[in-house]
């Protein structure tokens, strides 16, 4: 993996009791192994992880980059 990073409204402080968490990811051999894997643990919040090798939705792709926490 080359980045691991927290966007949406936990990297932006705006997060709700109830939010979920966003992570995004770039450089990932098998990306969906790794959302099987994530799936599989046990957490209080949903998290959502985001490939950005593959993303083509530019818009969230800029978040990201602008709010993004590299972690």
């Amino acid at each position: 993996m080359q980045e691991v990073i927290l966007y949406g409204s936990r990297a932006k402080g705006t997060a709700m009791e109830r939010s979920d968490i966003d992570i995004a990811v770039s450089g990932v051999d098998n990306f969906e192994s790794l959302v099987e894997k994530v799936e599989e643990l046990p957490t209080l919040f949903s998290v959502d992880l985001v490939n950005m090798d593959t993303c083509r939705n530019q818009l969230l792709l800029e978040d990201i980059r602008q709010y993004g926490r590299e972690i």
